[in-house]
């Protein structure tokens, strides 16, 4: 007997509910995008660190007070302003550069949810056309699995020089490019990642096995 590898039928859809949760997520995060990029355009709101209601802001770990002229051990600069109760520094009147840095803190994680959301939808899209144990499908599985573990570090490093650049326009510390002060270690993904590549490694292994059975009959 051979593993089923022909298209899945209607109403008897083993991806599910995964197929129509990433489709409503896809939607959703489709319809918040084009309503935070059209309040940003009308000045009513802010989208990926732009708009008039975005304020360029960055945590910082708590070092020291000196009489009121630091806040955390941060010597600020004219213009920002601090929080010693939530240790986060804003700035007033952000400038270029300033917002660019910020758009870049979010920018990673919006990019991986969004392309990994697509890789999904595509790869769930083609497995109930060509079936779940091909070839095809596990490659499928594990490019998305190698996405979400690239993606994720890749991220966080960007993250990391982004919140540093800005923290450097904001206080007159030196601040370096890479330092310890904003790393956030993306477990989550990377167990999904490899939980992804393991999935694919089942389903290659299986997919083969499926070709030498039915080479035999």
């Amino acid at each position: 007997m051979t593993v089923e590898t022909r298209p899945i039928a209607e109403g008897r859809n083993p991806l599910e509910p995964i197929a129509s949760i990433i489709a409503l997520l896809l939607v959703a995060m489709g319809a918040l995008t084009l309503l935070g990029t059209a309040l940003t355009i009308f000045s009513t709101g802010s989208f990926l660190g732009f708009g008039s209601y975005a304020t360029p802001r960055v945590d910082v770990p708590a070092l020291a007070d000196s009489g009121g002229l630091a806040v955390a051990g941060w010597h600020i600069r004219p213009g920002v302003f601090g929080s010693q109760s939530s240790l986060s520094i804003a700035v007033e009147h952000p400038d270029f550069t300033q917002r660019f840095w910020y758009t870049l803190i979010g920018l990673p994680t919006f990019v991986i949810i969004i392309a990994g959301l697509l890789m999904a939808h595509r790869t769930i899209s083609r497995a109930r056309r060509d079936g779940i144990h091909t070839v095809a499908t596990a490659r499928r599985v594990r490019t998305l699995g190698w996405f979400l573990i690239a993606g994720s570090l890749s991220g966080m490093l960007i993250e990391e020089v982004a919140s540093n650049r800005l923290l450097a326009t904001m206080v007159t510390n030196h601040v370096g490019w890479v330092t310890s002060l904003h790393w956030h270690f993306p477990w989550t993904l990377l167990i999904f990642g490899g939980t992804l590549l393991t999935i694919a490694r089942v389903m290659r292994i299986s997919a083969r096995m499926n070709e030498e059975l039915e080479a035999t009959v």
